[in-house]
């Protein structure tokens, strides 16, 4: 039996070329990341308003008040970031912790249970 003889393999690639052709409902390989780049220009573009009012507002304070301005908002970037390393330092010790115990148990407790 081959190809061209046979039908039922004629209609099921004739339906798969058919299937391909046609325009899919779902999100195809890679447009996943296109999608949510999308969601984050329309995100900006609502934020552009806000960044727009607030240039106008530093600009129109005096220098003592932008130096002012410029040092409260590193301490606050800052303050942000320590917060963030903290974390992260506090997440990474956890699982450290959690290996070590698990070790621990494998070591200590499992081969009691098995006798």
């Amino acid at each position: 039996m081959t190809f061209q003889d046979d039908p039922n393999l004629k209609r099921k690639l004739q339906e798969l070329e058919s299937e391909v052709q046609r325009p899919s409902q779902s999100t195809p390989f890679g447009t996943e990341s296109e999608s949510s780049f999308d969601g984050t220009q329309a995100a900006l573009k609502q934020l552009q308003p806000v960044f727009e009012r607030f240039k106008l507002w530093f600009n129109d304070l005096p220098p003592a008040g932008k130096i002012l301005g410029l040092v409260i908002i590193g301490g606050i970037v800052l303050s942000l970031l320590n917060t963030v390393f903290k974390l992260v330092s506090s997440l990474i010790a956890l699982a450290l912790l959690s290996g070590v115990v698990f070790v621990l148990y494998k070591v200590f407790i499992a081969p009691k249970s098995d006798s």
